[in-house]
């Protein structure tokens, strides 16, 4: 991953069910007033403090439609989707990536105060931008580093591993080949040394003579 350019990562997402406006018709029944309830779909943007919040009935199907003229992530969309599902089913989808809570390389203090910043996976601390440094504290710049050089050792660890099951999977189709025409050679040596049986009749001696 290369980080001169920082490469978009998906915003924290979370939802929530809030009040919104009024519910008429229990109003009416009542007599009282009767809020309406609407889930909202909340962003936060990596290294902000600042989120949005939307109508998610309203948002998602907007964002489905800006991703299929490519103006927005359909990865993302279709991420949110699901974890939309998962929520309204009582479940949390928690984000792709090494989760910040169990990653070796921060402090016990560091990985607690980062989490509660909003930072779920190590993807999202190594996405922080120079100007966001400053809402996670002095050690910003070196946590920061931190996760993109883990996030490189393991993505070349990938890359070498990837590399080795290729060269395995290579080495074993050409040994296939080679017990393949060991076993061609060994039937043609076989017919070639094996001698050739004479049908039924006289000795060859008897037949000259007569």
């Amino acid at each position: 991953m290369q980080f001169g350019v920082m490469k978009e990562i998906m915003p924290h997402v979370r939802f929530e069910n809030k009040d919104y406006g009024r519910d008429e018709e229990a109003s009416r029944k009542s007599g009282r007033h009767i809020p309406r309830h609407a889930t909202f779909v909340i962003i936060t943007s990596h290294g902000s403090k600042d989120s949005s919040e939307h109508l998610v009935e309203e948002w998602l199907p907007r964002k489905r439609m800006e991703a299929s003229r490519g103006v927005y992530n359909l990865d993302w969309v279709e991420r949110i989707e699901k974890m939309y599902a998962a929520w309204k089913e009582g479940n949390e989808l928690p984000r792709e990536g090494t989760p910040i809570m169990t990653w070796q390389m921060g402090s016990s203090e560091q990985r607690s105060r980062l989490r509660a910043m909003g930072f779920q996976v190590v993807e999202d601390l190594a996405a922080v931008p120079d100007t966001g440094l400053a809402e996670i504290g002095l050690d910003a710049r070196y946590l920061r580093d931190l996760a993109r050089a883990w996030i490189a050792e393991g993505q070349q660890k990938g890359i070498n591993a990837q590399e080795l099951a290729e060269a395995k999977a290579k080495l074993s189709e050409q040994a296939a080949v080679i017990a393949r025409l060991t076993e061609r050679l060994e039937r043609l040596e076989s017919e070639r040394e094996e001698p050739v049986k004479r049908g039924p009749g006289r000795p060859r001696k008897e037949a000259e003579a007569a």
